[in-house]
């Protein structure tokens, strides 16, 4: 048991400690289509030299962009448990484009969501500087208020037609406001030796970001576009008495104001023609950037019956329905560039089969999956909406 916390600690934070300082492993190793493989290190002070304060930074190559990224942070807490702190950050590093992420999302190495971020095959470069004040505003709602500086530059561009886009910029700067909120109802901990470890809700979690562009000029950097931008998501795992249980994911976004689509969305796809992995709460039929959207929302359902029959050391079959239905609209596809200008406005539907845990070691976990495109977005042959994936699975 006590093994089996401290995997879930070092999973649920992606820290090793060693001594008075803890690895960040999610810097030692990374993977995606845009840097194929990136070899690096990072670490963060922890309790051992002080409970007050903590110092850290990453260092990393990318063989696929052969480029350098780097960053550091400084954090002092207002309490020993590190759930009030205000944190500064500087780093040159990569985002996806035109992807929104919420409260925590990077945190966890085991998450099956984030299966997707190893298939990213599009991504901004950004240097940014950062301060964020992080505090629970009561038991089940925590908090993180922002101001940031970003300088991004995109492979997509923004000009105009008139000019037939001879100018059009692919390098843009924002002085950007924000807070992001995760709420949790009722959440549940348990105490350990490790400190506390959540033990969930049977509510669902409401995520909410809202940032703003601020007209001011912070160290000679100045906006070159103005925005206003809301996302919200929900999720929820509802557990069978018997066997089984459902998850569904809502998302929704919109950005106010005429932007580039490093600032827009994606409609979040997970297909590509060369690595065939299932990333949850993801359309599986969409190839990466295949649409965009500046207001989106989507539906990602699971119906998951527990395992089919009596486990046993290598095999715990499970059956899994999904369905996934989206739509969104591109509203200012006329100043774009270097991306595809289509929407999903007449509503995007897919269907699927995960057949998971056929075969099962250790910590890890795999199957297979197929996945059907159809309805209004669906391809003139059955074969080109058809997809065979793995599944991958963690069990800690």
């Amino acid at each position: 048991m006590r093994k089996k916390l401290k995997l879930a600690k070092i999973a649920s934070t992606g820290q090793i400690p060693i001594g008075i300082i803890s690895l960040d492993i999610r810097k030692i190793l990374k993977a995606n289509d845009y840097e194929k493989i990136r070899v690096g290190a990072g670490f963060v002070t922890n309790e051992k030299l002080t409970k007050w304060a903590s110092l850290g930074g990453f260092a990393g190559y990318g063989f696929g962009d052969k480029a350098c990224k780097y960053g550091g942070q400084f954090q002092i807490n207002f309490t020993g448990n590190k759930s009030n702190n205000i944190k500064f950050e500087m780093a040159r590093d990569l985002l996806e484009t035109a992807h929104a992420d919420f409260l925590e999302d990077d945190i966890s190495i085991v998450s099956t969501q984030n299966i997707r971020n190893y298939l990213v095959g599009m991504m901004d470069q950004v240097s940014f500087g950062k301060i964020s004040l992080n505090t629970p505003i009561n038991h089940f709602i925590k908090s993180s208020f922002y101001f940031q500086v970003v300088e991004r530059t995109s492979r997509s561009g923004y000009g105009s037609v008139e000019n037939y886009f001879n100018d059009d910029i692919h390098k843009f700067s924002t002085n950007e406001a924000g807070i992001q909120l995760k709420i949790w109802p009722f959440e549940k901990f348990t105490e350990s030796f490790l400190g506390l470890i959540s033990l969930g809700s049977k509510w669902p979690a409401l995520y909410v970001n809202y940032s703003k562009s601020v007209p001011t000029s912070v160290m000679g950097y100045s906006n070159t576009i103005e925005f206003n931008k809301l996302d919200v998501r929900l999720d929820h795992h509802i557990a069978f008495k018997i066997r089984g249980h459902i998850n569904y994911q809502l998302q929704a976004g919109k950005v106010f104001g005429d932007v580039p689509y490093s600032f827009q969305y994606n409609t979040n796809g997970s297909r590509i023609n060369k690595y065939y992995i299932s990333a949850d709460n993801s359309f599986e039929t969409i190839y990466f950037n295949e649409f965009a959207s500046t207001e989106y929302a989507a539906l990602y359902t699971t119906y998951n019956t527990g395992r089919l029959f009596k486990p046993n050391k290598y095999i715990n079959p499970e059956f899994e329905w999904v369905n996934n239905i989206g739509v969104g609209h591109l509203l200012n596809g006329n100043k774009l560039t270097n991306i595809e200008l289509n929407d999903i406005s007449k509503i995007y539907t897919e269907t699927g089969i995960r057949f998971k845990n056929l075969l099962h070691s250790g910590f890890s976990s795999y199957g297979l999956g197929v996945f059907y495109r159809y309805g209004n977005y669906a391809f003139g042959d059955v074969k080109s909406n058809l997809v065979f994936k793995f599944v991958l699975g963690f069990n800690i």
